[in-house]
C-alpha cells in the first residue's frame, strides 16, 4: 500500500464501519420491542449481538485513527523534507477533520503493519465473498 493510497483506504474503512452501524441499528429496536412483549431472553440476544458488532466497529475505527495518525506523521515528514504527497483534496479534507497528533517512528512502523493486516483481512474477505457468490 502506497502512502498516496492510505486516505482512500481509510475512507473505505470508515464507510464500511458506517454501513455496519446502519445494519445493526435494528437490533436495538428489536430488543426494545421484545422487552415490551415480555421476551427478555430474545432481547438479551439482540443486545449481545449489538454489543459484539459495536465492538468490531470500535476496533475498526481505532485502527483508522492509528493509520491516520501515522499517515499524518508521514505527510508532515515529507513536507518538512520538501516532498509533497499526491493526496486527493476530498480525502485530505476528511482526514484533516479527524487526524490525531503525529506519532513516533515506532508507532509509524506499527501503523504500517496494521495497514498490511487490514489489507490481508480485506483480501481474505473478498476471497470468501467470491467463493460463496
Amino acid at each position: 500500500l502506497e502512502l498516496d493510497d492510505i486516505p482512500r483506504k481509510v475512507i473505505s474503512l470508515v464507510e464500511e464501519a458506517h454501513d455496519q452501524v446502519v445494519e445493526i441499528e435494528g437490533l436495538l429496536a428489536a430488543s426494545i420491542e421484545r422487552i415490551g412483549k415480555n421476551n427478555p431472553l430474545a432481547a438479551l440476544e439482540n443486545i449481545r449481538e449489538f454489543r459484539e458488532a459495536m465492538g468490531a466497529i470500535d476496533y475498526r475505527l481505532e485502527d483508522c485513527m492509528h493509520i491516520l495518525s501515522g499517515y499524518s506523521k508521514a505527510v508532515a515528514d515529507l513536507a518538512a523534507n520538501g516532498g509533497q504527497p499526491d493526496v486527493p483534496t476530498e480525502a485530505q479534507e476528511k482526514i484533516e477533520a479527524i487526524i490525531p497528533s503525529p506519532v513516533s517512528e515506532e508507532r509509524m512502523e506499527w501503523v504500517k503493519e496494521e495497514v498490511r493486516k487490514l489489507q490481508e483481512k480485506k483480501n481474505e474477505s473478498d476471497s470468501r465473498s467470491n467463493e460463496s457468490g
